[in-house]
């Protein structure tokens, strides 16, 4: 099994958790279960392409947009049922666009995301963007946020019983993740502006600044 057949894994159960997700109490609770998988599976492929020394400078680009793309089908999901409030969604979508097209003029001019000739120059940004630790803590914001929004539908829909184990209510499950994904924005705007200040002379490539037009025009 390669990091990318694990990648293509998790989009997979990512896609059936959706779908499965509002036809009933059983399917949810399944559909949470397969969303933690997903969660895990993303821990393992990093391991798996290190593990094999599958190093390719599109891998990290590969492994971040199915994380976006997992986590765009649950918004879509979210936002369907009135689960989270539109800005959350909304900005880290917009963030994640922009970012991502500096990757592509990174890996466009022979750099890579991470590692000596990363996008990431600072000891700061590497400690805040580039490390496991950094990295599991919005893993784990992420998880918080997305399994209480998902327990606090079914409890709303199904009532108490069809959640199988304690719960601390709609009310408080509704909060939790709201404090939870709007910490999720937050991590992302900060991840997000240490990446530009870091990763700066890719946004050349978009013509940001006037120093680039003049290139271009002469």
């Amino acid at each position: 099994m390669t990091a990318t057949k694990l990648i293509a894994l998790r989009v997979a159960l990512a896609v059936v958790a959706v779908a499965i997700f509002p036809f009933s109490a059983p399917l949810g609770m399944l559909s949470i279960l397969l969303f933690l998988v997903v969660e895990f599976i993303d821990m393992a492929d990093g391991l798996v392409a290190q593990y094999r020394g599958h190093k390719q400078p599109f891998g990290g680009f590969l492994d971040i947009s199915a994380d976006q793309c997992v986590e765009t089908l649950f918004w879509f999901l979210f936002l369907k049922y009135d689960l989270v409030p539109l800005w959350i969604p909304a900005f880290i979508l917009i963030r994640n666009t922009f970012v991502n097209l500096m990757r592509t003029s990174a890996l466009m001019s022979g750099n890579t995301m991470f590692g000596a000739t990363g996008m990431l120059t600072s000891r700061l940004g590497r400690l805040l963007v580039a490390t496991r630790f950094s990295r599991g803590i919005m893993v784990l914001v992420k998880t918080i946020g997305f399994v209480a929004a998902m327990l606090g539908y079914i409890v709303v829909t199904y009532g108490d019983s069809a959640v199988p184990f304690p719960h601390p209510g709609p009310a408080a499950l509704q909060t939790t993740a709201t404090v939870a994904l709007t910490g999720l924005a937050v991590i992302h705007l900060v991840r997000g502006v240490i990446l530009v200040r870091d990763a700066r002379g890719t946004l050349d490539a978009f013509l940001w600044s006037t120093r680039a037009a003049a290139k271009v025009d002469q």
